[in-house]
Parts: structure tokens; C-alpha cells; sequence
């Protein structure tokens, strides 16, 4: 049986607008930008992908990338998580071509009666165009799927013994092949999920930074603003800051 694919939209949303920033800071959910007019564009990795009518930017999880501007614009985007599907994202900047069928859903996430829906419709329909070097599939033994599952859903430390034994294995032997498939270890790749989560949770405004930290299973904030300055770089607040969209 095929995965369900789900999607979790956090913004939708177009604007005219005459400031526009991105300034390398990563964020863990997908991106999908339009603009009514030339002007505006984004850089990755020294290449230049230019915003405009006739096309889509549709932006990877965890991809830092720089924003560019020249005069005000009518901008779309769509800010959202997609998981569920037997593959995962790879970081990277794609244009996909404005063609009727994406064109018609693009209207109606902006103007129409359902936007939500059609906002779903139209991220689905653009990750479907994506070429195939943009997606990997994950190919994970049972025992590692297992604990990934297992450590999707807790917001607290899990032990390494329990984890080994759903797999039936000796947690050394356990600990060994979650490598070799993930390329990092359990409490690690669990950290980086409960940061991500995080990361999510500061687009909300009504979350204070103490809230989130006791959510997502850290002792204090001053814990969690430790480990989120390890693996994004910045501290909470600032993260919260400079991605706060000027609309």
C-alpha cells in the first residue's frame, strides 16, 4: 500500500510588498513563490533563480539561500510541510514553468472559494513536476523505519535500549546500522526532528520561547536555545526574527 502523502500548510498568503529579505537562514518546510512582476530573485549556491508571471520558485526544506529585490511586487507564497511520501527532500531552488494547469490552481489558492484545498492541490501538483535528482528515496531496512517512526512521534529523549528492542536487536548492533542507513546516530537525528518541530512552532507568535522549549521536551530554555544555536546557527529569538515576513 502507497503512502499517504500529508500536507501541513502553514501560510498562504500574497501581498504587494517593497521589502523582501532572505539572509541565509535555513527553514524546515517547502516554499512556493510566484511573482506578478520581474524585479525580484533568489541565489543558491551561485546560481540565480528569478522570480516572475510565467514561472514558479519552489524552494526545499533546510535550503539556504539569499533573497534579491528591485521594486515593489505582487508576491505569493506558500509555506508548508509535506510528509508521509517514500521519498524525502533533498536542499535546492527549482523554477517550474507557469503552464495552465499549474496557472489555474495558482489562481485559485489566491482568489478562489476553496484556497486551502487548492493551495494543497497546487504544492502536490508542483512536487510532482520537480525533476527526479530533486527527491531520494530514503531505503531504510524494517528496523530502521521502525525507530524513525518511533522517534517521529515522541517529544522526549527515547532510549536506545527500547528502540533496540522493537528492532529485535542488540542495541550496539542497533546503534551500528541506524548509522550506516542515516549516516548519524538515533539521539542525534531525534534532536534535529525536535528542533525542526521547534522551528515550526516560532512561526507562531502566541508560543513564547519557554513554551516551545517545555514542548518539545527540553529541561529549560536555556537548554533548548543552547542546542538550537548548535544546529541552526542562530538562537531562537533571532531565528523568530528574521523570519518574520514584512506582510
Amino acid at each position: 500500500m502507497a503512502a499517504a502523502v500529508r500536507i501541513h500548510l502553514l501560510v498562504r498568503a500574497e501581498a504587494d510588498l517593497t521589502v523582501w529579505r532572505h539572509e541565509a537562514v535555513a527553514r524546515p518546510y517547502w516554499r512556493f513563490y510566484h511573482n506578478a512582476v520581474p524585479g525580484w530573485a533568489v541565489s543558491w549556491r551561485g546560481g540565480i533563480h528569478d522570480l516572475g508571471p510565467d514561472r514558479i520558485i519552489v524552494v526545499a526544506p533546510e535550503t539556504v539561500f539569499h533573497g534579491r529585490w528591485t521594486g515593489p511586487a505582487r508576491h505569493a507564497y506558500l509555506h508548508l510541510t509535506c510528509e508521509g511520501a517514500e521519498v524525502v527532500a533533498r536542499p535546492g531552488i527549482w523554477t517550474l514553468p507557469l503552464d495552465p494547469a499549474l496557472d489555474a490552481l495558482r489562481q485559485a489558492w489566491t482568489t478562489g472559494a476553496h484556497r486551502d484545498l487548492a493551495a494543497q492541490a497546487f504544492a502536490l501538483a508542483s512536487l510532482a513536476r520537480l525533476p527526479a535528482e530533486a527527491l531520494g528515496r530514503p531505503g531504510h531496512g524494517p528496523a530502521v523505519a521502525r525507530a524513525l517512526e518511533l522517534l517521529a512521534e515522541a517529544d522526549t529523549a527515547v532510549a536506545i535500549a527500547d528502540l533496540a528492542a522493537e528492532a529485535g536487536m542488540h542495541p550496539t548492533a542497533f546503534i551500528r546500522r541506524f548509522r550506516q542507513e542515516t549516516g548519524t546516530t538515533p539521539h542525534r537525528w531525534h534532536l534535529a526532528r525536535r528542533i525542526a518541530a521547534a522551528c515550526l512552532d516560532l512561526e507562531d507568535p502566541a508560543l513564547d520561547v519557554e513554551t516551545i522549549a517545555q514542548r518539545r521536551g527540553f529541561c529549560d530554555r536555556h537548554h533548548f536555545s543552547r542546542v538550537f544555536r548548535q544546529l541552526r546557527g542562530v538562537g531562537p529569538a533571532t531565528y523568530r526574527r528574521e523570519g518574520r515576513h514584512p506582510s
